[in-house]
């Protein structure tokens, strides 16, 4: 298989297991090393760089991406905020670096401006 059609096969196993957390892939790289990573985001998470390192045995970095979603409510209310970039190259173990809080921030201003943009709909019933 190329490194393309196993990027592409990756990139779509990646984006289901994200799906729990509302997480979008938006870049996703493999070494020459055989080593994974990718950039997740969403509307409440900034970009953020998640190493998952080489496939150990079949589904190895797309397990190691699924019990990620699922701890990161918990990584996200441990750490006080989203996580700047997770690193799940260890066994049994992730490491996590601490939330960017300007990142965050720019985040919010930017959903706040969004959400102040949108025009509320007239619901005004014409007389009769």
């Amino acid at each position: 298989m190329t490194q393309t059609a196993q990027i592409a096969r990756y990139y779509r196993e990646f984006v289901r297991a994200l799906q729990p957390i509302g997480a979008t892939v938006t870049d996703v790289t493999c070494s020459d090393r055989g080593s994974w990573s990718l950039v997740m985001s969403s509307p409440d998470i900034p970009p953020t760089r998640v190493e998952l390192g080489q496939e150990a045995s079949g589904s190895g970095v797309i397990a190691k991406l699924v019990d990620i979603a699922a701890a990161y409510p918990r990584v996200v209310e441990l750490m006080d905020g989203t996580p700047a970039s997770i690193d799940l190259r260890y066994n049994r173990a992730f490491a996590a670096t601490l939330p960017d809080r300007e990142a965050i921030a720019r985040l919010r201003e930017a959903k706040d401006e969004t959400e102040s943009s949108v025009e509320e709909p007239d619901v005004t019933q014409p007389n009769e």
